[in-house]
């Protein structure tokens, strides 16, 4: 791929050669000829003057050294991430409907969607473009699914439940009524959502379920328990185990039973030191305000800059 071409992949801002060939990614001091790698922590600026690649991905207001390339970004950790599935891109099925799957015909399926084995989809679902749902899944009436996402075997997807785009759901997870996922979220293996605070087999309380609400970009780890009623925050991690139940703010870290605050992820996912009214993030370099408990983008206009 000519450097041109992946500076306008990744809206890059191009200084340099364009028509440098670029064949590998790698990291600053294992890069040669022919790699793009990047720089995102300040620390590691002299190393600059001595990488062998061809091209660097460089924040903005960062000077170059050395005689490669420079690719300007916003955000240089996630424009190599992204460049990392360009050259490295992961494997997927074959788009198209296992043999062995039941799809209800009013069911909507865009394209280069691949539907395993023994995979149930009722009537009224809605599956975006270029998801991927392995075998022994179950998918309920009426429920929509987002664009690119991954569907991991035995998951239950109920009537209703919304999925947003790039959503990562890993084996064994059960999304229940009033479940809704935003954009980018990742469920861990057997992660359980309730929608009912009082269950009782003999009383029926199926008008009474509870709406969870997990928001842009937040990771909840395995076997971890979200009670109905909650929302988990843009960018939020809930780690393995953990029982969730109560709300949990933008960018903070819960562990326990019940999950209790231990501290703020970076949208990296990377934890952040915060003792002060701002914090930067050490591997992509991003900025945050910290301010009444709550922790937010220094620039909100950065919120968007991550599709």
């Amino acid at each position: 791929m000519k450097l041109r071409e992946l500076a306008e992949r990744l809206d890059c801002g191009l200084e340099g050669d364009g028509d440098i060939d670029i064949s590998r990614v790698a990291g600053i001091q294992e890069a040669g000829r022919g790699d793009v790698t990047f720089l995102a922590n300040p620390k590691y600026e002299k190393l600059l003057a001595t990488t062998q690649a061809s091209a660097v991905i460089l924040k903005r207001q960062v000077p170059a050294a050395g005689g490669c390339a420079v690719l300007r970004a916003e955000d240089p950790y996630l424009a190599f991430a992204r460049a990392v599935r360009m050259f490295a891109p992961d494997w997927r099925p074959v788009a198209g409907v296992s043999a062995h799957a039941a799809v209800a015909a009013d069911a909507q399926l865009g394209r280069d969607v691949a539907v395993g084995a023994f995979v149930a989809i009722d009537s009224g679902v809605s599956i975006g473009d270029g998801t991927v749902i392995f075998p022994n899944v179950t998918i309920g009436q009426g429920a929509r699914i987002g664009r690119d996402c991954v569907i991991g075997q035995n998951v239950l997807v109920s009537s209703g439940v919304r999925v947003g785009d790039g959503c990562k759901i890993q084996n064994n997870v059960s999304l229940y009524t009033g479940v809704t996922l935003e954009d980018h979220v990742f469920c861990g293996p057997s992660l359980v959502f309730t929608n009912v605070v009082n269950p009782r087999s003999e009383v029926i309380r199926k008008t009474e379920y509870k709406t969870t609400l997990v928001r842009r970009g937040a990771s909840i780890g395995a076997n971890a328990t979200i009670l109905c009623g909650t929302t988990i925050g843009t960018y939020a991690f809930v780690g393995a185990g953990s029982v969730v139940t109560r709300d949990v703010a933008d960018f903070a870290l819960v562990v326990g039973n019940p999950a209790r605050p231990q501290g703020w992820m970076c949208r990296c996912g990377i934890k952040l030191q915060v003792g002060g009214p701002t914090a930067r993030c050490g591997a992509c370099g991003t900025s945050y305000a910290h301010h009444n408990g709550r922790l937010s983008l220094a620039d909100p206009a950065a919120a968007d800059s991550r599709e």
